[in-house]
């Protein structure tokens, strides 16, 4: 495929910032990315102090690594004073050079966690992911989206990971543990891969990624482009993805109405660049950061007339949807706290919210007007909603 009028996902900023964090943890020698991110988000190490560490790094015949370790120990008063390192400095090097040994421990950790945690774990702690949900050049926070698909991408690579190159060196007696998300994670001994084996194989997948996105004009390619760059273009085909709804429309356009006109507009344009053949689609479940949680179609889709519609539900042929699907034909009705109407706010039924969109009740409290429902919403969590007052949708199958 080839990318129009905009960037390759792993050759995003954001991206980029933290694959390098995922490769210096990976290997001590890969100093390229250890320069990239020795102060990514800001950590109070200047570019005058990381000039001085790679000079000592040539004159000792080392490298920066190693220099920073040594003054991480003994409190490095003698190193700094020879690098003229102020305290704030030295501080702040000693704190960057704990978090590599933590994460660089974790990965050889026998306990091993999945991936995908510990990818959230780097985001976390090294302040990756706050530095870009309070970016403010992101107004529709499309830079802490990438993250949390990369957290995605991770879960997903463990899922499909061969495990059998580990098997004839897991130890009979591993442990099994379930973490807080009811995820099943295996301890694996580090002679036997573990997680710094996948962590390897990740990246080393990311590569082969990068190499095989190059483009042969002669044989052809998909062209990827968003809605507002297909704006006067036309194509004999066309497949407009993820018209779902909080997507298209955006989450971010629900409690405005004026907003979501826009969207319909959006969802025009890209309806109107197909010449011949279009195809829409949706899926009934999209994992975000790693969470698998249930979606519907976008309104846009029922407001097409019926006849010029073919609809296909492909989800027969996944067999890991199953019966977990949510069936594309919903249906919303009125919700709210009159007594006659609490049967429809049952744990397990889907509700939608004119703000935070789709969402599954957890649990419901109290009775009456004094009824309070627990939803969780995808992007938004858990939020505790006094049925009276709160416009939910039953959304039915």
């Amino acid at each position: 495929y080839q990318i129009a009028r905009g960037t390759a996902f792993f050759e995003r900023k954001e991206i980029k910032d933290a694959v390098s964090y995922l490769r210096a943890i990976a290997n001590v020698s890969d100093e390229a990315n250890l320069l990239r991110i020795i102060n990514t988000p800001a950590r109070g190490i200047s570019d005058k102090t990381i000039k001085s560490l790679m000079a000592q790094a040539v004159a000792g015949g080392t490298n920066v690594l190693q220099v920073m370790s040594g003054l991480a120990t003994d409190d490095g008063r003698h190193g700094a004073g020879r690098l003229s390192l102020n305290a704030r400095a030295l501080a702040a090097i000693k704190r960057f050079d704990s978090l590599l040994q933590h994460w660089r421990t974790a990965v050889d950790d026998p306990e091993a966690m999945s991936l995908r945690r510990f990818v959230q774990h780097v985001l976390a702690e090294s302040g990756l992911e706050e530095h870009y949900r309070q970016e403010k050049n992101d107004p529709d926070a499309e830079r802490i989206a990438n993250l949390g698909e990369l957290v995605s991408s991770a879960q997903q690579f463990d899922e499909e990971y061969d495990h059998e190159l580990e098997a004839t060196a897991l130890p009979s007696s591993a442990a099994v543990s379930v973490d807080g998300m009811g995820e099943i994670e295996s301890g694996i001994e580090a002679g036997g891969g573990g997680l710094r084996k996948r962590l390897e194989a990740y990246l080393e997948q990311i590569s082969l990624v990068n190499d095989v996105d190059s483009v042969d004009q002669q044989e052809g390619a998909v062209t990827l482009m968003t809605l507002h760059a297909a704006k006067g273009l036309e194509f004999p085909a066309v497949t407009i993805i993820g018209l779902e709804e909080g997507l298209l429309p955006h989450s971010q356009s629900q409690s405005d109405e004026l907003e979501i006109e826009e969207e319909r507009r959006l969802a025009f344009v890209g309806i109107t660049r197909s010449q011949r053949r279009l195809m829409m689609s949706h899926v009934r479940q999209r994992t975000i950061f790693g969470q698998t949680l249930p979606v519907i179609a976008s309104r846009f889709i029922n407001e097409l007339a019926d006849d010029d519609v073919e609809q296909v539900d492909v989800s027969q042929d996944d067999p890991w949807l199953g019966e977990q699907g949510v069936s594309h034909d919903l249906d919303a009705t009125a919700c709210n706290g009159q007594e006659g109407d609490l049967m429809c706010c049952s744990p397990g039924q889907f509700v939608r919210h004119h703000q935070f969109g789709l969402g599954r009740i957890e649990a419901v409290r109290g009775a009456g007007r004094n009824t309070r429902v627990y939803v969780r919403f995808a992007g938004y969590g858990t939020k505790t909603l006094m049925l009276a007052h709160a416009p939910l949708e039953r959304v039915d199958e």
